[in-house]
């Protein structure tokens, strides 16, 4: 991937607190487990073209002389579950499925590509079933419990690190493997609540005193609890009271900023 050496000697106070995006918090290696880099393969990549294409791109591909079966259909198969046969776990909870979550958002995300178009037809990814970047579509198949015969779920393909795949040849390169980007630091530092990037750091405190605490809701409690700041930025994602209660008198209640963004899942 291409990156920026930092310059660390430039960095304010770097001998005194570490980096919210933990670059030159080791000197040896400056973008150690930093934000915003390439994530690290353990096992060699395994694309359908050897380069960005994910294996199933072309469903007439024959892989060791059979051709894949749809996704949809493997997923059906393993995961399908009656709920007689479902039983409650005798050591663990549910907590230890959220708890993970939450230790999940500390260490990675990987951004979608910012277009949900394909970027050489114009295809919205919502309504189309085709392969063509950055829509991957999961099509239904026959006899599928929910979905209908000939639609998709639609899914957007990651994106690359910079440099990585076919955008190398924006920096005069041929075409490498493909990476993917963390954009969270990654170690266990609290980036989930502090963020990992300087703004959203900033964004997050407040900074109305010296006290340095973190910013809260000034509109609702939770029984005399603060609760975590609305973010500035408009979504109808958040926006469910009204429909859920089936009462439109009601007031909607904006998403949550935290330091990760999946804070209001």
């Amino acid at each position: 991937a291409q990156t920026r050496p930092p310059s660390c000697r430039t960095t304010p106070l770097i001998n005194k607190y570490r980096t919210i995006t933990n670059v030159c918090n080791n000197r040896r290696n400056p973008l150690l487990g930093a934000s915003n880099t390439a994530f690290t393969r353990w096992l060699p990549a395994q694309y359908e073209d050897g380069i960005s294409q994910p294996k199933g791109w072309d469903p007439k591909k024959m892989h060791n002389g059979a051709l894949l079966p749809l996704v949809r259909l493997v997923s059906n198969r393993i995961l399908s579950t009656a709920d007689a046969d479902i039983e409650s776990d005798r050591e663990f909870t549910f907590m230890l499925t959220i708890f993970g979550q939450w230790v999940d958002h500390d260490l990675t995300f990987t951004p979608f590509s910012p277009s949900i178009r394909s970027f050489s037809s114009g295809l919205d990814c919502d309504q189309s079933c085709e392969h063509s970047e950055p829509c991957f579509p999961i099509p239904a198949p026959p006899g599928d419990p929910r979905l209908k015969p000939g639609t998709c779920l639609p899914v957007f393909r990651s994106s690359p690190a910079c440099g990585s795949g076919n955008t190398a040849y924006m920096f005069g390169g041929n075409p490498n493997v493909r990476e993917q980007i963390n954009s969270l630091t990654a170690f266990l530092d609290g980036g989930q609540v502090y963020g990992s990037e300087d703004g959203l750091a900033k964004e997050l405190r407040d900074l109305t005193n010296d006290g340095g605490l973190l910013r809260v809701n000034n509109k609702f409690l939770d029984n005399g609890r603060e609760l975590l700041p609305f973010t500035n930025v408009e979504s109808k994602m958040c926006a469910t009271r009204q429909k859920i209660l089936n009462d439109t008198t009601l007031t909607e209640v904006p998403c949550f900023i935290a330091g990760d963004i999946r804070v209001d899942e």
